[in-house]
């Protein structure tokens, strides 16, 4: 779960220098469809029909969000193969802090271990890969500001909300909300790059956000009830 943060950080990284932001995208959007049946079969969890339902509905969305874009895209086998395996760590991470997060009381307690463990890793990395350097040198207040951000609202807020969420909900539902972050920076892009969307990207948008929400909405039973129903029906039809 410690290690988790980093892994995923370095394939991506190095995976987006070999394939297209497009395909790496759909890649990781399968992480939603994973979690469930993972969850199901590590963390003997219930898998919910409502959030599988969901999180292929979301992926839906995800790909028609991005399918404009698609054919403009040049992907890379070895960097797909990158993205997978971050896939498959994130998947790893997941299971690892549900159970985690459900040993130990406190979610600062256990992001400050990620946190800590990632700082380290990624420094020694540093070290090896990148000449030091005098520390910022001729930085500006902007980029010290884009620094906070980059450490305190993407990594220490993210993990910390994070498992506080994992403590509470199964991993299933909690990596539905993966799926969110290919809507929330199309948005961002609109807003603050000035890009535009078509009708496609909006209705995906909305296809995404029922998906995330819709074992939210549907009451736990509700697809048992409604299969019982329709049998009951056909059992009743001459």
């Amino acid at each position: 779960s410690c290690c988790s943060p980093v892994g995923i950080f370095l394939l991506m990284a190095f995976a987006t220098t070999r394939t297209s932001a497009t395909e790496a995208t759909i890649i990781f959007g399968l992480v939603p469809v994973i979690l469930p049946l993972l969850g199901w079969i590590v963390l003997r969890e219930r898998l919910r029909v409502s959030v599988m339902l969901g999180a292929l509905t979301a992926f839906t969305g995800i790909v028609l969000i991005i399918s404009r874009r698609i054919e403009l895209g040049s992907g890379d086998l070895f960097g797909d193969f990158l993205v997978l395996l971050a896939v498959i760590t994130t998947s790893a991470g997941q299971l690892a802090g549900r159970r985690v997060n459900q040993y130990f009381s406190n979610a600062i307690t256990v992001s400050t271990y990620q946190v800590t463990f990632a700082a380290v890793i990624v420094s020694t990395i540093m070290i090896f890969v990148h000449p030091p350097s005098p520390l910022l040198s001729g930085a500006t207040g902007g980029t010290f500001a884009k620094l906070l951000y980059l450490g305190a609202a993407s990594v220490v807020i993210n993990y910390l909300t994070y498992n506080y969420a994992l403590r509470r909900l199964p991993v299933g539902r909690t990596g539905l909300y993966v799926a969110l972050a290919p809507v929330i920076g199309t948005i961002l892009a609109v807003l603050f790059l000035g890009e535009i969307i078509g009708l496609r990207e909006v209705i995906g948008i909305g296809i995404v956000i029922s998906g995330v929400m819709m074992p939210a909405v549907l009451p736990p039973g509700f697809w048992r009830t409604v299969l019982g129903r329709f049998r009951t029906r056909r059992k009743k039809a001459p």
